[in-house]
């Protein structure tokens, strides 16, 4: 079984994932081992306490050092974007440094609801950004059901899960067996921060039962749709 992952923390020294180009190089060979065809690399950026030229030209900097001693036999493809915090007025950022592929963006919803969280992500949306709503599974379980529903109910988003969700069973349960519910519409992430604590996961026993075949199918589907 094959994976894209739309959710990882790689990049060197830029955030609270990798803290070298040695741990990246390992990550990067472990999802290669792992069966990920391609990785979008999602270095947090938090609005409220980054300045955003600082930000991009950490990353940029982080990347020429990836570049450095990549090795296509033995490391997955990979895109560059960003994990974006959902703040007030983040719309205003020039978000094409965050976007990949056809112009998405995984977006991080804060940790309590707020109306304005859908008007923020309409102001992405008629940019002509995409968003990929990331580690779903955390406002489902912080959020209430109300609140929860109303972000869901929207139905413009691709929902991306943890792979570490996924072996919940109650979250499986849910997401698995109510999939339909949203419209299909899921991607895996591996959330990866390092090679150890928050490691790579796509090898995890929970992805490969039977019962998640359907759901496994369609994700690896919506997957290659959006990075080919």
């Amino acid at each position: 079984m094959n994976y894209l992952d739309f959710h990882s923390h790689i990049l060197p020294g830029v955030d609270d994932g990798a803290q070298t180009v040695e741990t990246s190089y390992q990550m990067l060979k472990m999802l290669h081992d792992q069966g990920v065809e391609k990785v979008v690399f999602t270095p947090h950026f938090w609005p409220e306490s980054m300045d955003f030229d600082e930000f991009c030209e950490k990353r940029k900097d982080a990347l020429k050092k990836l570049k450095a001693g990549y090795d296509a036999k033995t490391m997955p493809p990979y895109l560059v974007g960003a994990e974006v915090k959902i703040m007030p007025r983040v719309s205003k950022f020039d978000l094409s440094q965050f976007a990949f592929a056809d112009n998405y963006i995984l977006a991080e919803m804060p940790n309590t609801y707020g109306d304005w969280i859908l008007d923020e992500l309409e102001k992405i949306m008629l940019k002509g950004y995409k968003i990929i709503f990331a580690h779903i599974e955390r406002p489902y379980m912080g959020f209430s059901k109300s609140d929860f529903k109303k972000l869901t109910d929207y139905k413009a988003f691709i929902y991306q899960l943890n792979v570490e969700a996924l072996k919940n069973m109650v979250l499986r349960r849910h997401f698995v067996g109510e999939f339909e519910k949203y419209g299909g519409r899921f991607v895996l992430g591996s959330d990866s921060h390092g090679i150890d604590d928050r490691r790579p996961e796509f090898d995890a026993k929970a992805l490969k039962k039977r019962s998640m075949r359907d759901f496994m199918e369609a994700v690896y589907h919506n997957s290659k749709t959006i990075l080919g």
